[in-house]
C-alpha cells in the first residue's frame, strides 16, 4: 500500500513521528481526517466519534464489488492458468473501480493485460480485499474461503508466515492440518450437546496441538 493510498491515511495514525512503527488503528474511529497525499506525513484527525457498541453488520459497496469480482474470477474454469476475457475483464474493472477510488490524485497503474489470468486475478482480488478491509476483521475469513477453493493450507501458510520473521516454522507448522482453518467448539457447548465433536485439530484434553495433516 503506497502513500498515494487514501486508504492507509484513513487506516493508521502514527503518534510518534519519530519512531513511525508507533501507531494507532485509527479507521472509523475519527469523524473527519486531512490527509496530504504528496507525502508520508500523518494525518490531522478533526474530531473522534463517540463510542458506537451496536450489533449491526454492514456490508459496504465496495464489498459486494470485489464479492462480484471474485465469483466472476471462480468461473473462469478450473485452470489457473486459463484466460476468459470477458470474465476476466468485468472482474479486473471492479477490482480497478476500488483502487483508482482509493487514489485518487494518481493515475491507476493497473492494466488488465498484466493479469489476464485466473491464478493473477485471484491474487489481485485477494490484493485489493486486504487493502480495503484493513482491521475490518475479513481477511482471515478470505484466507479460509481461498483454501477450501483450493483444498489445501499451501495458500494461507504462505499469508501467515510473511508476517512472521522469527518462528515462523512453529506458527505455520499447526496450519498445515485442514482443519485448522476452523474455530474449536467451546467447551460448555460440547458438555451440553452430545451431538458434537470437537475440531479433530483442536484436542479435547492438555495444551498440545494435534498436527494430523488430515
Amino acid at each position: 500500500m503506497s502513500n498515494k493510498d487514501t486508504r492507509i491515511k484513513e487506516s493508521i495514525h502514527v503518534d510518534n513521528e519519530s519512531n513511525p512503527e508507533i501507531v494507532d488503528i485509527a479507521k472509523y474511529t475519527y469523524r473527519s481526517i486531512n490527509p496530504s497525499l504528496s507525502s508520508g506525513s500523518s494525518l490531522a484527525y478533526v474530531q473522534r466519534l463517540g463510542k458506537n457498541d451496536a450489533n449491526w453488520v454492514f456490508y459496504r459497496v465496495s464489498d459486494m464489488m470485489l464479492i462480484k469480482a471474485e465469483a466472476l474470477i471462480c468461473m473462469m474454469g478450473e485452470d489457473a492458468t486459463q484466460r476468459n476475457d470477458s470474465l476476466g475483464q468485468a472482474a479486473f474493472e471492479l477490482i480497478k473501480t476500488i483502487a483508482d477510488r482509493s487514489a485518487p490524485n494518481t493515475s491507476s497503474s493497473l492494466i488488465y493485460s498484466n493479469y489476464s489470468t485466473k491464478s493473477q486475478l485471484m491474487d489481485l482480488v485477494f490484493d485489493e480485499r486486504r487493502r480495503e478491509f484493513l482491521f475490518e476483521g475479513k481477511r482471515w475469513f478470505d484466507l479460509v474461503r481461498h483454501t477450501r477453493r483450493d483444498g489445501n493450507t499451501d495458500y494461507l501458510v504462505d499469508a501467515v508466515q510473511s508476517k512472521f520473521t522469527e518462528n515462523a516454522a512453529t506458527a505455520t507448522g499447526k496450519l498445515k492440518n485442514m482443519m485448522a482453518i476452523y474455530w474449536p467448539y467451546n467447551y460448555d457447548e460440547l458438555q451440553v450437546n452430545s451431538n458434537l465433536k470437537q475440531n479433530p485439530a483442536y484436542p479435547e484434553a492438555g495444551d498440545s496441538y494435534e498436527s494430523t495433516g488430515k
